[in-house]
């Protein structure tokens, strides 16, 4: 009944039952029963080249049962599909190109000109010309360039800023990843496609993480041929103070100077001998999680790409075992080169296990085998707490062979459920993870061992990029090239040298 002149509400009569029906079935016709199917079907249906043939083909039926004027249709159709399919494919034959870098090696975010010289030897005008796809890019990336209009008998330039977002040789030598021209001229049916050509390919080396472990790179045990030098070590006298970075200890922070002067500064002393580091990387892809650039994998290869730049930087004389591959210790500009270049093109496939790793250092399966219980050089394992806390005997005593080693070890595991895609951030979830007891064998000595999640190095690369911190030292690389060869069987690892 109304009251004050309101009109009174209808009620429903849509009973509980008929909604409950009513919301099954919206929900039935909305449910896809067939996910999996849906790129190899569904999508292909929704392409407009299908859906234009099913039109010409419904059109087809239309004339032959319906009406004549049904053929007319459908011959439109068909010459509008045909056109669209054949015109983008003879315009692509016509053209050739080359792609070229501004420098044979970059570190991964840095700006990278490319310049792309595309000829057309066809006598007819090609429009729509894009260069896409390739260069470590996914295929639904936007093109890197464009070319609106292509005369007959012409020849274009183009020039673009590339940030490369990961390691690795491009364009990949193996050609499954070539930067192409491609055009979907008239109607965007289908796109047709031709590599560009590359005499010289560029490396992208990884970005240094620096984790602020400072490992005491052991000393040669003869150094009466020796003296103090100039260069800056870990021992010896003072040579001067300089502005703090990250990654320098604390106990070399000079404080009255950080007092006086607001900012901290560390002191720098000599290099009394010629300090040594091992590096060992796990790139065992069963250790690790997560996929792309994020990926764990990635991570530890960025961080032994910041430990041997520290180190080398230093006037360290670097051994690194990357997986299969071993460069035999050596320092200067020549070994950062050569190690960074074997990080950007090291296969994240078929990889040895960190036991098989530290089983071969051990045994002196390789060149670094013989000083794998030197008591001067310092070792770094990169791995992931997976691999390190594997409870396997066979890793266990591994793990307790280098433990045995007089000289430090340090172990960066990395904490790999973190940099899975469904891993959970949240503030709860950072609570609940507390670092994993450090392994120490039956004499209760063991390697100094620090678990690293993952939002730990990406807000620290945040913070960088914040902070305009300028990148590592890159370009003049000397011109040695590493010899990579197939690792076979396993674990014998392959040495890496120059020719």
């Amino acid at each position: 009944m109304a009251r004050n002149g309101e009109p009174a509400a209808i009620e429903s009569e849509e009973t509980p039952e008929r909604r409950d029906w009513g919301a099954w079935l919206a929900a039935w016709l909305t449910y896809d029963f067939a996910a999996k199917y849906d790129k190899y079907w569904i999508d292909r249906i929704k392409h407009p080249a299908t859906l234009l043939a099913l039109a010409a083909l419904t059109a087809a039926v239309c004339g032959a049962y319906l009406h004549a004027q049904g053929y007319l249709v459908a011959i439109v159709l068909a010459t509008a599909l045909g056109l669209g399919l054949v015109w983008p494919w003879v315009s692509i034959r016509g053209l050739s190109g080359t792609v070229e870098f501004d420098r044979v090696r970059a570190v991964e975010g840095e700006a990278v000109t490319v310049t792309a010289r595309v000829r057309n030897r066809s006598p007819l005008a090609v429009w729509g010309v894009a260069a896409e796809e390739g260069l470590g890019r996914s295929p639904d990336a936007p093109p890197l360039a464009s070319l609106a209009f292509l005369g007959a008998l012409a020849q274009r330039e183009a020039t673009w800023v590339w940030c490369p977002e990961r390691r690795g040789e491009f364009p990949n030598p193996n050609g499954t990843d070539p930067l192409r021209l491609t055009t979907g001229f008239p109607f965007g049916l289908w796109r047709a496609g031709r590599a560009l050509s590359c005499e010289r390919p560029i490396v992208v080396w990884p970005r240094p993480a620096y984790v602020g472990i400072d490992p005491h790179v052991g000393e040669v045990e003869d150094v009466r041929s020796l003296s103090p030098t100039n260069k800056v070590g870990t021992t010896g006298d003072v040579l001067g103070v300089r502005p703090y970075r990250r990654g320098d200890p604390l106990r070399r922070i000079h404080w009255a100077q950080t007092a006086r002067v607001g900012a901290l500064i560390v002191c720098e002393v000599q290099a009394q001998a010629l300090p040594r580091l091992r590096v060992v990387l796990d790139a065992d892809p069963n250790a690790h999680r997560g996929s792309g650039p994020q990926s764990s994998l990635e991570w530890a290869i960025r961080i032994t790409a910041g430990i041997i730049d520290q180190a080398i930087a230093r006037g360290a004389v670097v051994e690194a075992t990357l997986g299969s591959w071993v460069i035999p210790p050596r320092g200067g500009e020549a070994q950062r080169s050569l190690i960074m270049d074997a990080l950007a093109k090291l296969a994240t496939s078929d990889q040895p296990s960190l036991t098989e790793v530290l089983e071969a250092l051990h045994w002196g399966g390789v060149r670094a085998g013989r000083t794998a219980g030197d008591a001067t050089t310092a070792t770094v394992v990169v791995t992931t707490d997976l691999a390190w806390l594997d409870p396997r005997p066979e890793a266990v005593a591994a793990r307790d062979q280098l433990s045995r080693v007089e000289s430090e070890t340090t172990v960066l595991a990395l904490q790999a459920d973190t940099f899975a895609e469904e891993a959970d951030w949240s503030p709860t979830a950072r609570a609940r993870l507390v670092e994993a007891p450090s392994w120490s064998n039956s004499s209760g000595r063991g390697p100094q061992v620090r678990l690293i999640p993952a939002w730990e190095l990406i807000e620290a690369e945040t913070r960088r990029d914040e902070a305009e911190t300028p990148p590592v030292r890159t370009a003049a690389v000397a011109s040695s090239e590493p010899r990579h060869a197939a690792v076979e069987p396993r674990p014998r690892l392959v040495e890496v040298g120059t020719d």
